[in-house]
């Protein structure tokens, strides 16, 4: 028998953080993900998660150490760098990640010819009342800060980066 996850043609090590203080922990703090209940590269803390539970119910959150308690609670789960926006309960509304701005420590690479503006796809959670929506975005040239712009304007919670490039 012969078990295989596809990633999309990326190797573990372009997830790893080259620059910042993510780079400095962890061999550079490898993005995690979960297949069917099986961890494949280990959940990594002060990463943006998108998270699929056995019950169905999908989140998104910045991972914490203390979320590996849950872990046999999650059937899916995929790490994509930091957030891109984030819901600031102080101040009651949606900011931009700490590291938008940050070309190197967000590990947000660019394209081909090192472009920061690229083609770039993102997911997001919208809260509407009692009802939420989970949306994926696509930008056909955008930089992580017009990403993290585009879910404020939609009031989503939490933003990440799902790909970019063509």
């Amino acid at each position: 028998r012969t078990v295989a996850t596809f990633t999309g043609g990326f190797k573990r090590i372009h997830g790893a953080f080259k620059f910042g203080e993510l780079a400095l922990k962890d061999y550079g703090t490898h993005y995690g993900f979960l297949e069917n209940g099986v961890v494949f590269s280990k959940l990594q803390p002060g990463l943006a998660t998108i998270i699929v539970f056995d019950d169905g119910s999908i989140q998104m959150k910045t991972w914490e150490a203390r979320d590996d308690q849950i872990l046999a609670k999650i059937k899916y789960a995929r790490q994509n760098g930091v957030p891109l926006v984030e819901f600031d309960e102080r101040l009651q509304s949606t900011v931009p990640g700490r590291l938008v701005n940050s070309w190197g420590p967000g590990n947000w690479s660019g394209s081909e010819d090192m472009k920061l503006r690229t083609i770039r796809s993102g997911a997001a959670l919208q809260w509407n009342g009692k009802k939420r929506f989970l949306i994926y975005a696509v930008f056909s040239d955008a930089t992580p800060s017009a990403m993290a712009r585009v879910f404020q304007a939609y009031q989503c919670r939490y933003g990440m980066l799902l790909d970019m490039n063509a």
